[in-house]
């Protein structure tokens, strides 16, 4: 049974990375901002320019990663809703998610669009259930990064606490 839930979770994983990599282009890869990101402008936070420099020294696409943590964070949104209601629900708000084009073609962009969206979904998975001590911990975390990413962020983090 273990085994069965292992390739569930694969083939969902998988079905996501490739509709969100499938998924129109709304928004080219290189935006107006993007430079800022890629060769560090001080008006600019540090930490999208830190990821940039450690994923180049990985030698990973950026894009790639970006595509891969968008997908991690919807599955991860959409256990954490099936967990708290029911499947009905958690597979309309699955489908809502991941049929917005828009949304997912931040994914394709040098911008931390992506990666602030992604922390918010994970950050609402931990916030329902801070009694667990590993929870508070990624909760905090995500929350830290949204803050990180954006200047928006801040309020943002602070909405969800």
């Amino acid at each position: 049974m273990k085994s069965f839930n292992l390739v569930k979770n694969f083939f969902l994983f998988l079905l996501t990375f490739l509709i969100i990599d499938l998924s129109p282009f709304l928004l080219s890869t290189i935006q107006p901002d993007s430079s800022d990101y890629l060769n560090f402008h001080p008006k600019r936070q540090t930490t999208y320019y830190i990821l940039i420099q450690v994923l180049e020294f990985l030698k990973i696409d950026l894009i790639f990663f970006q595509k891969l943590f968008l997908s991690i964070s919807i599955i991860a949104l959409f256990y954490f809703i099936k967990k708290k209601t029911n499947i009905f629900f958690s597979i309309a708000a699955y489908l809502f998610i991941i049929s917005n084009v828009y949304y997912t073609s931040f994914s394709k962009t040098i911008l931390t669009e992506v990666l602030f969206f992604s922390f918010i979904n994970l950050a609402i998975c931990f916030v329902f259930d801070l009694k667990k001590k590993y929870n508070l911990m990624f909760f905090s975390f995500c929350c830290g990064m949204i803050s990180a990413l954006k200047p928006i962020g801040v309020p943002v983090a602070l909405i969800l606490i």
